[in-house]
């Protein structure tokens, strides 16, 4: 089963795309001026960091107001955090992929689908601090292909990205990402579907972020690097339009630190998930869902204060699916989540106890110009501070209106709260953000983007504000 709510709730954010066009005479020097800026920034970041350097890594620069479109299944370049399982679609924290397109005209056809997106921006706090910041202007370049492949029953595909940052005044969070991703989705007749997908991530975590936090970011050379492989697996079971619907999963992933041992030692695991759903249809277009979901998540080593995080995690939910209009789809769960560590003393008296947990996302669009999205989240992951675990709570909103057929904008908001276990840390903050585009060929797309971040800790050294604005420009081809 497909969740309308989910794969419309991360898709297209306004910033337009669409299907490549061959681009005019009167718009070739452009597209020339522009591949020349990317050659020279793609020689500039092969300079900087040779090809035996390629291991370091992370998200590009933040932005939440990126969009993805086409397939749900696979987004090249973003990899999941095993310690943060909040939901993509609700986090919006950082940059979605975008997805490649395929064409079902023909049983069979092999277009190679990229983009690049080349942006400047201005960063007034690259670390995260509250005191000594550290601002600068930077260059963040972001080249993606993807191999389609459809045939008869099968779809698959195979996408390539890296990504390139590059500080001007804070040079120690420069860096170059690369990430492989593989899907295929088979149906073996109308009731049985098997979709697999997989990864290989040479990444890292910007400074400021994860395990360096505060005053930490300020002592580091480079940032924490990583290397990451992933495989999951889903059948579903259940013929379109049948009252019953049946799902199993299974994911495995991993990641492995290779650098700053002082901060990521106890950090790199193996993580095992595996889960069911049941949907029941009680309505042509509503359905009753009930999901347990278990993961294991084996440390390699212990914390340098000799704890290890190594734990279960059982989460049950039960809810509803629904598109009961044309303007309203949805997905709402809620339950039961339990996690328990090895080592009792990591969850300091909450080990092993029942805690509330919800997913929501919701779709409205009131008009054909207007979409509205909506989504919150309550779950539980494990610290990235002392130890122990973090109860997470998210919620976000975000507006989407096109003014003029070629002029386009969105609104943006998130608040979130994060309780750290056996700790008096207990962070609190919101994220604003706005968003203009517009498209000057349909190949070739615009955007300007402002967003303000601010968060207050009970630790003041994990309190900061920051402001980033950034110019961007997307090619698709």
């Amino acid at each position: 089963m497909d969740f309308p709510a989910l794969s419309s709730f991360v898709g297209d954010a306004g910033e337009g795309g669409g299907a490549g066009k061959a681009p005019s005479s009167g718009t070739k020097a452009l597209l020339i001026r522009t591949a020349l800026l990317a050659l020279r920034l793609l020689a500039g970041f092969c300079a900087l960091y040779p090809a035996s350097t390629w291991s370091q890594g992370g998200n590009g620069v933040a932005n939440p107001l990126d969009g993805s479109s086409g397939y749900s299944n696979f987004s090249p370049g973003n990899t999941y955090d095993p310690y943060n399982r909040t939901p993509q679609y609700v986090r919006m924290d950082q940059p979605l992929g975008t997805e490649g397109r395929l064409d079902d005209e023909f049983d069979f056809r092999l277009p190679i689908v990229g983009r690049m997106r080349v942006e400047g921006f201005y960063d007034d706090n690259v670390l995260n601090t509250g005191i000594l910041k550290k601002g600068s202007f930077g260059t963040f370049i972001q080249p993606w292909f993807f191999l389609p492949f459809h045939y008869r029953s099968l779809t698959a595909g195979l996408g390539y990205s890296f990504r390139g940052n590059v500080y001007e005044n804070v040079p120690q969070n420069n860096y170059v990402d690369n990430y492989v991703n593989a899907f295929s989705d088979v149906r073996f007749d109308h009731r049985n579907r098997l979709s697999l997908n997989g990864s290989l991530s040479y990444a890292h975590d910007p400074l400021g972020t994860q395990f360096v936090q505060g005053d930490a970011s300020l002592l580091l050379k480079n940032p924490n690097e990583w290397q990451s492989q992933s495989f999951g697996a889903l059948y579903r079971y259940g013929a379109e339009g049948a009252k019953g619907l049946l799902e199993f999963r299974f994911d495995y992933m991993n990641r492995y630190y290779q650098n700053n041992p002082e901060f990521t030692r106890g950090r790199s695991l193996n993580q095992y998930n595996v889960g069911g759903a049941f949907y029941y249809r009680v309505l042509p277009k509503t359905s009753l869902l009930f999901e347990i979901n278990e993961s294991f998540s084996d440390y390699l080593n212990p914390l340098p204060n000799g704890i290890s995080q190594t734990n279960n995690q059982l989460r049950v939910l039960g809810g509803v699916t629904w598109r009961a209009t044309a303007k309203t789809t949805g997905i709402l769960k809620a339950g039961v989540l339990v996690k328990e560590f090895d080592e009792p003393a990591q969850g300091l008296g909450a080990n092993g106890q029942p805690r509330p947990t919800f997913d929501a996302a919701v779709l409205w669009q009131p008009r054909s110009i207007d979409t509205v999205r909506v989504g919150a989240v309550m779950i539980t992951n494990e610290s990235n501070y002392l130890g122990g675990a973090v109860n997470n709570q998210t919620y976000s909103v975000m507006w989407n209106h096109q003014w003029l057929p070629k002029l386009s904008s969105n609104i943006y908001a998130n608040a979130m709260e994060n309780s750290y276990t056996g700790s008096d840390r207990t962070d609190k903050g919101y994220m604003l953000g706005v968003g203009v585009y517009y498209p000057l060929q349909r190949w070739l797309t615009s955007g300007l983007q402002y967003t303000y971040t601010d968060r207050s800790s009970t630790l003041e050294q994990y309190s900061f504000t920051r402001n980033l604005v950034i110019l961007n420009l997307q090619m698709n081809f």
